[in-house]
Formats: C-alpha cells, structure tokens, sequence
C-alpha cells in the first residue's frame, strides 16, 4: 500500500509539472536508428533563441525492461528552457532484447546526434548525457565503454560525451549472487552462467582516465539501487584522476531522488559548467 501511494504521489506531482509551459520547440519522433526493421526514435526539446546549443542526451530509466523517451519530458523540458537541446530517446527493451541492445542503441543515439544534430541546431562539440536508473546505469556505461566512432573524421573531438549526470544508477553486477536470477531476463543467464555479461554491463570495471567529469544524485534511502554504487564511483573516478561527484538526498527513496528539484538544479548547473552555458533559470 505504502509503494501504491507513494506511486500515486509521484504520477500527480509529474502531472503538475507537466502542465508548466515553456517557450521551447519540440520536435517529435525523429528516427535516429532502425533496429529490426523497427525505428528507434528521439525527441527534441530546443531552445528558441540562436544556437548551436549544448546538447544532452536523455535515456530513461525503467529497469531496462520498461519505460519510454515520453518518461524523460519533465526534465528535458527544463533542460530546454535552461538552455540545452534536449534529446530523449527510445531503445531496446528486455527481456525480448538482451544486453548489449541497449548500449548499442545508445551509441547509435550519440552517433546519430554527432552526425545529424547541428541539423537541429545542437552544438556537437558540447554534449553530455543525463540519465536516472536504468537510464543512469547506461550513460554511464556509455562515458567509460569505447565511444562511437565516425570513421576518418578529423572534425569529431577525442571525447564525445563532456559530461554526465547519473541518478540512482546500479553501477557495479559483478558481485550479483554466482546464481541469482534476477538479472537473468536482461543479462542472458545467472553471472556463474554468463561472467562476460556482468562484467561487460558494469560500469565500475571500465573506468579510466579518458571519462568525462561525471554528477551522480542517490536518495540514502533508495531500497531500489544502494547509493554506494554512486559513491563507489566516485571513488574509482577520483583515483584516475577524473572530477566525480556525488549529491546524496537525505531520506530520499528510488522515485523520490529522481523528482528531487534541488538535485536536478545542481544537475543543470553541472552541465552548464562542462558543455559552456550560462544556465537560465525558469
């Protein structure tokens, strides 16, 4: 009952924010895959002034198993205002896809917006990503796995992504119970049953030197994704020398972290700082 009403809770607190106009543009369902012979589609929520504009990546949450680019509108919508295009995207979802089908969906996002955005008036030279959940788990990922590539472009810059903000993203599955089948509708089998897969889906093992600074939020209370994922790392981030940081959000669960407005203030100002904008405020 008590997850009901706080379900209730959040689902009227999005409705009211969603009634919030904003003198933005939105340009809906734009193909930037085809996967299947289905396409996967974005929306673009851009600012009206003169551009190019920074550019952020968004990908929603939904424990890789639920969700849509829809889901994301409240922030992209704000993003816009302040400033940033946002673009919010759909991807493969398990457990009809398996892992890797939605990084690999994510890094045909990045490579769509690379080669298509300033079409859009988005500044490719300025990009960063902002996920939360799921959603945080894969910009995460997508910041330390092998960025896309554009073959024999002297113009594309050494790191795409400028900077990331994860919120209570699950970052670390190589410690999952040897034969725990939680993960199994995503990751294929049981971790004693596929390691390649746990290892290959946790952003923890893949940090280095050449990630972006990185923003993670994490409610103390979320029952969902221990806030330790975001505070380990940080810590591995910090090792090689890469600004982390991590805003923790007292008594705050999985749902309530994610609608949290001072975290995502201080999500905004973190992109406005790595992507060069002076950040509106609505």
């Amino acid at each position: 009952m008590r997850r009901c009403l706080t379900l209730i809770s959040w689902i009227c607190c999005l409705a009211a924010h969603a009634r919030v106009q904003a003198d933005i543009h939105i340009v809906r369902d734009v193909s930037y895959v085809e996967r299947d012979r289905v396409s996967l589609a974005a929306d673009l929520y851009l600012p009206t002034g003169a551009g190019p504009h920074p550019g952020v990546l968004m990908v929603h949450g939904g424990a890789w198993m639920a969700g849509h680019k829809s889901h994301s509108a409240w922030h992209a919508r704000r993003l816009a205002v302040a400033g940033f295009a946002a673009v919010a995207i759909d991807y493969r979802l398990a457990p009809a896809h398996k892992f890797p089908a939605q990084i690999e969906d994510c890094r045909a996002a990045l490579n769509w917006l690379m080669e298509r955005g300033a079409e859009y008036g988005i500044d490719i030279n300025r990009l960063g990503a902002f996920g939360y959940s799921a959603g945080g788990h894969l910009v995460c990922l997508l910041a330390v796995r092998s960025a896309p590539q554009v073959a024999d472009d002297p113009q594309r810059p050494d790191r795409v992504l400028k900077a990331i903000v994860a919120g209570g993203a699950p970052c670390d599955f190589r410690a999952e119970p040897s034969q725990s089948v939680k993960l199994a509708f995503w990751l294929g089998g049981t971790r004693a049953q596929v390691p390649d897969q746990y290892r290959d889906a946790s952003p923890l093992a893949y940090v280095s030197a050449s990630a972006p600074p990185m923003l993670f939020f994490h409610g103390t209370d979320d029952r969902v994704v221990s806030h330790e994922n975001s505070l380990s790392m940080r810590r591995e981030l910090r090792a090689v020398g890469v600004e982390s940081e991590v805003l923790l959000i007292p008594q705050a669960g999985h749902l309530g972290a994610y609608m949290d407005r001072s975290a995502f203030a201080r999500s905004v100002d973190f992109l406005g700082i790595h992507l060069g904008l002076s950040v509106e405020r609505e």
